[in-house]
């Protein structure tokens, strides 16, 4: 029940409900009157306190700081940011973005398109492939690789294949490729392609430590090893995934 001493304001919050005798002979609550819709306003910096009597239980409701309530409000309806922030905020948004394209291209992986001929039938002019940096980290470049490189005969970006690496004695006969007096099995070749080398100092070679000896695919036209020589480990960039 509602205290008789409650302010009306607050006494019209709540429902009485009385007990009657139902039709089994057991005690049972009232039905609910119909509610009404009622606004009430407190003023003041507290909310009153309230205790509710039922049936051998007391309810005490404890008074709200009323200036709590007000910093509630402010924090849920602050103003929006001023454009400033948001400009901050997209600013290092695209450096974070352009930082971590430089970091994955440079040392993880990275889109090449191939233009040339050199590496043909495997590679073809327009072709796009995705280059492997990543994977130079935990081993050595090998032969058979497909490899993206600093050019020394132009200090531009190349593509070509390894074929033998640090110590390895290269020399090519009757149209063939030669690594360690055995005859290479290039079957990635077109049918029919003769290889030879019209430079006589890289005719036969060994590779020096850290270095490895690339031609093309298109041996009738690719500028390789056999015009300038070795290539330096440091020179290998990373290896093309087909």
């Amino acid at each position: 029940m509602v205290p008789s001493s409650a302010p009306q304001y607050l006494r019209g919050m709540f429902i009485e409900r009385t007990v009657e005798t139902g039709s089994n002979g057991k005690p049972r609550l009232a039905p609910l009157p119909r509610p009404q819709n009622q606004t009430h306003h407190w003023e003041g910096d507290q909310f009153p306190s309230l205790s509710l009597q039922t049936t051998g239980v007391e309810v005490d409701l404890a008074p709200i700081n009323r200036p709590l309530a007000r910093d509630v409000v402010r924090r849920i309806e602050r103003p929006a940011a001023p454009l400033a922030h948001h400009l901050l905020v997209a600013l290092l948004l695209m450096v974070s973005m352009l930082g971590s394209y430089y970091l994955v291209s440079r040392y993880v992986f990275a889109a090449v398109v191939i233009k040339g001929r050199s590496m043909m039938p495997t590679l073809n002019d327009g072709e796009r492939y995705i280059l492997n940096r990543w994977v130079l980290n935990f081993r050595s470049p090998q032969p058979g690789d497909v490899v993206v490189l600093r050019d020394p005969g132009h200090d531009d970006l190349a593509v070509k294949r390894i074929v033998a690496g640090p110590f390895d004695r290269v020399s090519f006969h009757d149209g063939a490729v030669y690594v360690n007096g055995r005859k290479l099995n290039e079957t990635y070749l077109a049918p029919h392609t003769r290889t030879s080398a019209p430079e006589p100092k890289w005719r036969n070679v060994t590779v020096d430590k850290d270095c490895f000896f690339v031609l093309g695919d298109n041996r009738g036209n690719s500028e390789d090893s056999r015009f300038y020589g070795t290539v330096h480990r440091d020179r290998i960039l990373g290896v093309i995934e087909k």
